[in-house]
């Protein structure tokens, strides 16, 4: 059974390989407490295993590890989870995208589903060989927990693209030169239809979440230092700025095009033209995989990444639903 130490390497691992996260910080006290307060037994309720902060020190990530427990033990760990939640706002590097999360063995699945966690905790489970797995349900509906495979470097993706991304890093940039403090998202939008002569549909509402997902702007929609290099990028070398932000989505990229080939092979299309939609695109990848994908469930996100291929010249658009291969792409390997 998988002990405490091996569920906090893996997790610590797994933490760094997060976009939005610049440092990974051990046994840190979630705030400073009052000397009144200080004695070895309260500092111990405020020490969570892990917490992570992006480049601009804002805190992404409160983490709680357990290792194989018992029932009691696990209640204990939840107790934690449950007084980081109520305390975490007295750090003020805490914003409000701010996730508590609690890790632990994959083996601990049953018992996780008797167990009720404090609302907005995310639940992650790891087994021996290091993959995470996150514990879904819709509270709307009452469902029961779903156990789905979260891949490297993929967080919620829909309704994006790599030219939009790059209009709102721009128009932050130039904003940001003239207002000081948090960005308001209007005068962004504005911004963007200022320098482009269009705005970006549903209010860049996708765009926001998936530019803080990727660590390029901060709570307050201000570019963090990588985001400030990006923008840089995409104002003196836009190839070089879409070759950084292949490599930002990689993860979708290389697999929703492994899902391509497995279709067209299985379908007996071919690679000049096939049609492929989203959904199908989903339904490959949970047979390749045999499971469910956190977030490339989503025929939103898989038609998202199709879009982005056609934006890359991977696939050429043939009609509706209907492409043809062009090119296989990588960041660094394939100019």
């Amino acid at each position: 059974m998988m002990n405490e130490d091996t569920v906090k390497e893996f997790t610590r691992k797994w933490l760094s390989e997060k976009q939005n996260v610049s440092e990974v910080l051990p046994e840190q006290l979630l705030f400073k407490p009052a000397e009144r307060l200080v004695s070895e037994s309260n500092l111990r309720g405020i020490i969570p295993d892990f917490i992570t902060k992006n480049d601009s020190n804002e805190v992404q990530h409160i983490i709680e590890c357990k290792g194989h427990v018992s029932l009691n033990e696990l209640i204990r760990g939840i107790g934690q989870v449950f007084t980081y939640g109520k305390l975490k706002y007295l750090n003020k590097q805490v914003t409000k995208n701010t996730e508590i999360g609690f890790v632990c063995p994959k083996s601990m699945n049953s018992l996780i589903d008797i167990v009720q966690f404090p609302e907005g905790t995310k639940i992650f489970l790891v087994d021996e060989k290091g993959n995470f797995y996150e514990k879904t349900k819709d509270r709307k509906k009452g469902e029961d927990y779903e156990t789905e495979l979260q891949l490297p470097k993929t967080f919620y993706l829909r309704d994006v693209e790599i030219n939009h991304l790059e209009m709102l890093l721009v128009s932050i940039y130039h904003l940001s030169a003239r207002v000081k403090g948090k960005l308001d998202r209007t005068k962004i939008d504005g911004a963007v239809k200022h320098h482009y002569g269009k705005p970006i549909a549903a209010n860049s509402y996708n765009h926001f979440i998936t530019l803080s997902s990727l660590g390029l702007i901060d709570s307050g929609n201000r570019l963090t230092l990588k985001g400030y290099s990006m923008a840089i990028q995409a104002i003196e070398n836009n190839k070089s700025f879409r070759k950084e932000m292949m490599n930002e989505f990689y993860s979708y990229i290389i697999n929703v095009i492994n899902a391509i080939l497995i279709h067209i092979k299985n379908t007996g299309q071919k690679l000049d033209e096939f049609k492929i939609t989203g959904k199908d695109t989903v339904t490959t990848l949970q047979e390749n995989y045999k499971q469910k994908i956190r977030f490339l469930n989503d025929e939103r996100t898989t038609g998202t990444v199709l879009r982005i291929l056609v934006e890359y010249g991977v696939l050429e658009k043939k009609g509706i639903s209907k492409f043809g291969f062009n090119k296989l792409i990588h960041p660094y390997f394939l100019p």
